[in-house]
């Protein structure tokens, strides 16, 4: 995930690993699923990977009708493996 020019002249910043898209949003009961490419997975480092889960929930949290957030790496959704430094 790229930020624009003008985000860039603005001061915005992201964790999110360069080349990394998204690959779904589905939302059921107040929990979002959100799915990226595996460039999300090629992170390494706890404070790394904390700022980038960091980032992805509180993106969504801010919308009133998420209350939490299931961060995917293309079809795995475990948990326990995703974004572990």
């Amino acid at each position: 995930m790229e930020l624009t020019p003008e985000e860039l002249n603005a001061g915005w910043s992201t964790n999110i690993p360069l080349g990394t898209y998204l690959r779904y949003v589905n939302i059921k009961g107040g929990v979002a699923e959100v799915s990226l490419s595996s460039e999300l997975g090629k992170s390494a480092g706890s404070c790394a990977v904390t700022a980038i889960r960091s980032q992805i929930e509180k993106t969504l949290l801010q919308f009133s009708y998420i209350s939490s957030v299931k961060i995917c790496v293309e079809n795995n959704c475990n948990q326990d493996e995703i974004l572990q430094p």
